[in-house]
């Protein structure tokens, strides 16, 4: 089985706020990931790479995910209960 990591970057409110003729819908940036293994140790590898310190991370259920709370705000959603969580988080 391979796994699909996808880390999107959004645009922020700051540069939406200042230039509403831009269109900011969407991603500002997204990087395709095909892991070995889809595990930690995978994440781990790539989050320092890719992540800043101030970034929101929004995953699933996976364990894969649980270590980046200690460096990073993140939201869950569980998704054998929902697609999306009550704050609109649907990992994507």
């Amino acid at each position: 089985m391979r796994y699909v990591l996808v880390m999107r970057q959004n645009h922020t409110a700051e540069a939406v706020a200042a230039d509403a003729t831009q269109p900011t819908a969407g991603a500002k940036r997204t990087l395709t990931f095909m892991p070995k293994n889809g595990n930690q140790a995978d994440i781990d590898e790539l989050a320092p790479l890719y992540i800043t310190q101030d970034s929101v991370i929004s995953a699933d259920e996976s364990d894969a995910y649980d270590k980046l709370g200690a460096k990073y705000r993140k939201k869950r959603v569980n998704h054998s209960q929902a697609y999306r969580a009550d704050d609109g988080t649907t990992k994507t």
